[in-house]
């Protein structure tokens, strides 16, 4: 079974595409996304690794930067984790 990159809000959790997870598996957990991990927050001191992927990356990994980009400028902060 794969391991996948997820997102949550109080009532619900959401899955993100493979590429951003095995990005931010490295910048935030130390490795290449096949573990999974605690969940940990991001807030506004993290959007500028999140533009940062949005400029150098292309489909639906900036879609999904930009998805986290946006819960967090609304909210503060948002969680994330790898899970199975």
């Amino acid at each position: 079974m794969s391991s996948k990159l997820y997102y949550r809000l109080p009532s619900k959790k959401y899955h993100l595409c493979h590429g951003l997870k095995c990005i931010l598996a490295r910048g935030y957990w130390g490795h290449d996304g096949s573990l999974t991990g605690d969940w940990i927050t991001l807030n506004e001191s993290d959007i500028g690794f999140l533009l940062d992927i949005v400029t150098k990356e292309i489909g639906e990994v900036v879609q999904d930067a930009r998805k986290l980009i946006g819960l967090i400028e609304k909210d503060g902060s948002i969680e994330i984790c790898i899970s199975e």
